[in-house]
């Protein structure tokens, strides 16, 4: 190796040791975007709560406060209470079940960027009693590129609501797939005003009122007592449902003044019982809408 070579070399070595060691001097914290400063660590001492219907959805508004410190948290859920999950940022107009919103979440006064809002309780994840501690641990990130970390741990009160559901009275179509060796249940409940046309794969609708689509999964494919929640993988299991989607699933269709409105049911839970003369109770409690059906499955 010729000396012009090794100085080049020893050049090159040089810098990546001064790069690698001005790197290491600055701790920051890259989220999705964008550098931003270490968290500044907030441990709120105060918090004040009110509660808006949108739609079918709740925005849960929180502030948060210690000493001149000040978050204000804009939760968007689907229940009376505040459900556990990691709330990430979106804008108003897209905000959903487990968003936080941005330009009402703030710190400070100032808008937040980028982040997430975990929120946990004691007790049952999926029900509420008040005295359920809830804990919440924010990483909230600035348009000025600062970072806040605040946590709050105490008591919250939520006030339930009745709830009203749409009734479907008839059993439209099913088919136990049980008899292919097969897990899943396919499953009509629509109202009365409801008209279905049979076709190759199952009915066709028309009319005004309302059409649930069930797709569940049990150990033999039958409607069996329970309460199933949404499939997370491809493969649904017993005690699930498949979550709606253009290519199927579980849905909810309303029919008025000729024209239908399709909404994929995604979350929240479906609860089968039965009683000794085999009527069945029916009931979907979720995002997109409330439903009951009361009767028999034939």
């Amino acid at each position: 190796m010729t000396k012009m070579k090794k100085n080049i070399i020893n050049i090159m070595l040089a810098a990546g040791v001064v790069f690698g060691m001005a790197s290491c001097q600055k701790t920051t914290i890259a989220p999705l975007e964008g550098m931003f400063s270490a968290p500044v660590k907030v441990e709120a001492t105060n918090i004040t709560s009110s509660v808006e219907k949108v739609e079918k959805l709740r925005v849960f508004n929180f502030e948060l406060t210690a000493g001149a410190d000040k978050a204000n948290l804009a939760l968007v859920g689907s229940s009376y209470f505040l459900g556990v999950n990691t709330y990430m940022g979106a804008d108003e107009a897209a905000a959903k079940n487990g968003s936080f919103i941005f330009g009402k979440t703030t710190v400070n006064g100032k808008a937040v960027k980028d982040g997430s809002v975990i929120v946990t309780k004691s007790g049952d994840a999926k029900a509420y009693t008040p005295e359920d501690v809830y804990t919440f641990d924010t990483m909230l990130f600035l348009e000025d590129g600062s970072a806040y970390n605040f946590v709050w741990s105490g008591k919250l009160f939520f006030e339930a609501e009745a709830m009203t559901y749409a009734e479907l009275t008839k059993v439209g179509w099913s088919i136990n797939y049980g008899m292919f060796g097969m897990t899943m249940l396919g499953l009509d409940l629509i109202s009365d005003g409801i008209v279905g046309t049979p076709g190759a794969w199952g009915n066709t609708y028309s009319g005004e009122g309302n059409y649930l689509k069930l797709e569940l999964y049990s150990a033999d494919g039958s409607v069996a007592p329970g309460t199933y929640v949404p499939a997370k993988g491809e493969n649904p299991g017993p005690g699930e449902f498949k979550p709606g989607s253009a290519a199927g699933g579980t849905q909810w269709t309303v029919f008025a003044g000729g024209s239908s409105t399709t909404e994929f049911v995604t979350d929240g839970e479906i609860t089968v019982s039965v009683d000794g003369s085999g009527v069945y109770t029916i009931v979907l409690e979720c995002g997109v809408t409330n439903a009951k059906f009361v009767g028999k499955l034939q």
